[in-house]
């Protein structure tokens, strides 16, 4: 089994970053192991580094929240707003809506 196992939340808003004892481990292969499950936005940079440091050390195991992100809200329908006047045409409209 790898020292390093990436596990997402069932609502796909958070990532977590599982350690178990074994050989150190450095950045880059942190950086590959949330690459691998697509884990590329909402990073907490510092909370890595600080994860990273600790895994020099082939005794430790834990765990911590990488990545998080929010939750879609509902939008608004569209609308269009006219900023145009009206301008009247040359001529005379009659009764019947025909104009000369």
């Amino acid at each position: 089994m790898p020292r390093l196992r990436v596990s997402i939340s069932g609502d796909g808003l958070t990532a977590e970053l599982h350690a178990g004892p074994g050989p150190p481990v450095k950045p880059d292969e942190v950086q590959a192991a949330l690459r691998a499950q697509k884990v590329e936005s909402g990073l907490d940079a510092g909370a890595i580094a600080e994860f990273t440091d600790k895994l020099a050390d082939a005794r430790f195991g834990g765990k911590v929240v990488v990545a998080s992100g929010q939750a879609p809200r509902p939008g608004a329908d569209g609308r269009l707003d006219g900023s145009f006047r009206q301008i009247r045409l040359p001529g005379t409209e009659h009764q019947d809506g025909h104009i000369e």
